[in-house]
């Protein structure tokens, strides 16, 4: 059977590639990406991995599931609107096997709605570890509910037939179809060659920083993109950060769905150019070592091994920062 990734995410990317690599399956499956997120050379290059590439750009949920409600009401001019627009409708995915990482979005809701049953890849590094009840309260908007859109998200769905999760002993609420597969476990099962070929896809270039040489790193998140705080105050808790804990060279390596300009913020750091890449390949590809990582909030500070020291603040901290 076919297999369907929908992928939001460079790390989704990532995983969805490090899969079909370690099960042989080149040239066999379909990936559904997130365009925005990624450069159009890295796409480019997915149609040597993946049977087919579908592309969607920017989702308006609230638009596209009013579609949808009206798609399920037969209305031909909407049902052709929303297969024009995604690529996807029941007759196509009835005989294909889904991974999704996200189902509380658009295509989340449109799985449920066609009752096709899927499988939930964690979105990131140990999500599951956090309150995923409460943040799907937070995040649902009522108007979904007030035109009839309910659905089970993170595992919450009747249709979710399994969810893949990192670390199953970390999990906060578990469930009993979640199954554990180990991030590290896969990239310590690729070989040189396969890392090579995740390399050229994300048009990978070395950082080649020295193991002598003393220095720190920080992740940033979009925190003033997703409305967690306004843009001078984001500015102000990452300089407040690198002046308080950045030791030596500072190396930043930026959010995918950031359009900062950091080099303007600190002239001196080195910034990882290609910011729409894991840093996971980065430790695949370097043997880097860092005095300190640094970051607000981000899972992927956890897949981080080369480092003496990490320094994550957490969500609240960024709220409640004067």
């Amino acid at each position: 059977m076919t297999k369907v990734y929908i992928i939001e995410t460079p790390y989704h990317l990532l995983i969805s590639i490090i899969k079909t690599l370690l099960e042989k399956r080149m040239g066999k499956d379909i990936i559904v990406i997130y365009k925005e997120n990624f450069y159009p050379i890295t796409i480019e290059r997915l149609k040597g991995i993946f049977k087919e590439v579908l592309c969607f750009g920017t989702i308006n949920n609230f638009i596209n599931m009013l579609k949808l409600k009206m798609f399920q009401a037969r209305v031909p001019l909407l049902a052709n609107i929303t297969k024009q627009n995604h690529n996807i409708d029941g007759k196509w995915l009835s005989d294909k096997d889904i991974y999704i990482y996200n189902d509380d979005n658009f295509y989340g809701c449109l799985l449920n709605h066609l009752k096709k049953d899927y499988t939930l890849v964690e979105d990131g590094l140990d999500c599951f570890s956090f309150d995923v009840a409460a943040y799907v309260k937070e995040n649902h908007n009522r108007l979904y509910s007030f035109f009839g859109f309910s659905w089970g998200s993170f595992g919450k769905s009747i249709y979710t037939k399994s969810i893949e999760v990192n670390d199953i002993s970390k999990v906060r609420t578990r469930l009993p179809n979640m199954i554990e597969v180990n991030r590290n476990q896969l990239f310590k099962s690729l070989n040189a060659s396969e890392i090579d070929i995740i390399a050229h896809i994300f048009d990978y270039q070395a950082l080649n920083i020295s193991h002598k040489e003393e220095c720190s790193l920080l992740l940033t998140q979009p925190l003033s993109e997703d409305g967690d705080v306004n843009h001078s105050k984001k500015i102000k808790i990452y300089k407040h950060l690198v002046e308080k804990y950045a030791i030596g060279t500072l190396y930043i390596k930026a959010h995918p769905r950031e359009k900062e300009d950091y080099s303007k913020i600190f002239p001196n750091a080195i910034i990882v150019k290609n910011y729409k890449i894991p840093i996971e390949l980065f430790l695949l590809k370097e043997k880097l070592h860092f005095k300190r990582v640094i970051s607000t909030f981000t899972t992927a500070i956890d897949a981080i091994f080369c480092a003496d020291e990490k320094i994550q603040m957490g969500l609240e901290w960024v709220k409640n920062f004067k």
